[in-house]
């Protein structure tokens, strides 16, 4: 499992196969393939060892586990043992009620042109959780959230994983290849076969009634009456507006595109031209524009929308564009650093907080690449403030502090 920090951009890259089979099959109306469960000699052995889901840490037992295609059948997954893994009832069930919360019933091709954005998502935070579990699954924060409001009420602090990722990753005798403990009381965990859940989920249930009335104490099993939401008002939960980030700001992509040094105008319309490439498949700044609703040359659209935020200077065409309002790098560093020695590892998730509070994306590549900065952390840092900063240790313990 891996330590590092991811963005969207990272998982567009890890995933981008995935991404491709699935736009291919929403564009075509492909047809979807028949799903098949594992094997019963690989369940018998996780419930042999008390494995747990991968996502939440209930042990499994009897038949409390479903086994999900991790990109969906309905957007273009295929049946093949890469695509599977095993999921307690709960996770899955979640899992399902997350997509059909932002797409509805299938068939998903109906939704395509409208919310590929939102498609796209789901897809790399079912890839990357499917992977790496969900302690970083927040790269994805609409859907981490989410699936951590239908699971667990939106809470996910007492979580003990000992599981096993993607089918094709392990086989009966292996040790599980997704474990954390993320716990931070004292509890045991989760047991699907407890009935008390929390939040959004566990009003849906009690609604239509999935999972029953018995609550269990730590100590002893007692049953007692539990309140029952009525059906009008599971019904106004599930209609709930969704509000979804489909597009990032105007200001927020300029300003990452521009970076920290000036640049020209026709430079920018380049770096705006691959950016929508990316995004939509799209070319050109008049498309980029006219999805911000925006009609007429790039420094008029520019002046009017970020006004004091950029400098446009020269004559055309050699006009200038420059960001006025971006810390510089060294500024960042030394803020979050602060006086004491920290781990990288810590400054990588301050500076994906930051970032996200800047722009709206999490990560430390996006953090860099606003900078015009490309490869490690360490690599960058030792480049840019070699003078400035100390840096010690070993991978992955590496360590970072301010010279004074």
């Amino acid at each position: 499992m891996s330590e590092k920090a991811y963005d969207l951009y990272d998982l567009e890259d890890k995933y981008q196969r995935s991404l491709d089979d699935c736009k291919k099959f929403l564009v075509s109306k492909g047809r979807v393939v028949k799903g098949t469960k594992i094997s019963k000699s690989r369940i018998d052995y996780m419930v042999s060892i008390k494995a747990t889901c991968p996502l939440c840490g209930a042990i499994f037992n009897g038949k409390n586990s479903n086994t999900e295609h991790i990109l969906p059948l309905g957007l273009g997954g295929k049946n093949v043992a890469n695509n599977k893994i095993q999921l307690c009832v709960a996770c899955n069930s979640a899992k399902n009620n997350l997509i059909q919360s932002y797409l509805g019933q299938p068939p998903y091709w109906k939704y395509y042109d409208d919310k590929w954005s939102t498609i796209k998502k789901f897809i790399l935070w079912s890839e990357f959780v499917s992977d790496e579990g969900i302690r970083f699954s927040d790269c994805v924060p609409s859907m981490h959230q989410r699936f951590l409001d239908a699971r667990f009420g939106g809470i996910e602090d007492n979580i003990n994983v000992r599981g096993y990722g993607r089918l094709s990753s392990w086989k009966v005798g292996d040790e599980p290849n997704i474990n954390f403990d993320q716990r931070k009381t004292k509890k045991v965990l989760r047991d699907p076969k407890d009935k008390t859940k929390s939040g959004f989920f566990s009003m849906i249930e009690s609604g239509i009634g999935i999972l029953g009335d018995k609550i269990f104490s730590d100590k002893k099993k007692k049953i007692r009456p539990k309140t029952r939401v009525q059906n009008t008002q599971v019904k106004e939960i599930i209609n709930l507006p969704i509000k979804e980030k489909e597009l990032e700001t105007l200001e927020e992509v300029i300003i990452k595109l521009v970076g920290k040094d000036e640049i020209t105008l026709q430079k920018l319309g380049n770096k705006i031209s691959k950016y929508e490439n990316k995004r939509s498949g799209g070319k050109g700044t008049r498309e980029f524009f006219a999805t911000y609703g925006h009609k007429g040359t790039m420094k008029n659209i520019l002046e009017k929308e970020l006004g004091d935020k950029i400098d446009i200077s020269g004559d055309h065409p050699n006009l200038q564009i420059k960001i006025n309002s971006l810390e510089s790098l060294e500024q960042v560093i030394i803020k979050l650093v602060g006086k004491e020695e920290i781990t990288l590892q810590k400054l990588g998730i301050k500076i994906s907080k930051y970032e996200h509070k800047r722009s709206g994306k999490t990560g430390t590549k996006t953090f860099f690449t606003t900078y015009g900065h490309k490869g490690t952390m360490k690599n960058i840092l030792e480049k840019e403030m070699g003078d400035k900063v100390d840096i010690s240790g070993e991978h992955p313990n590496l360590k970072i502090k301010i010279k004074l």
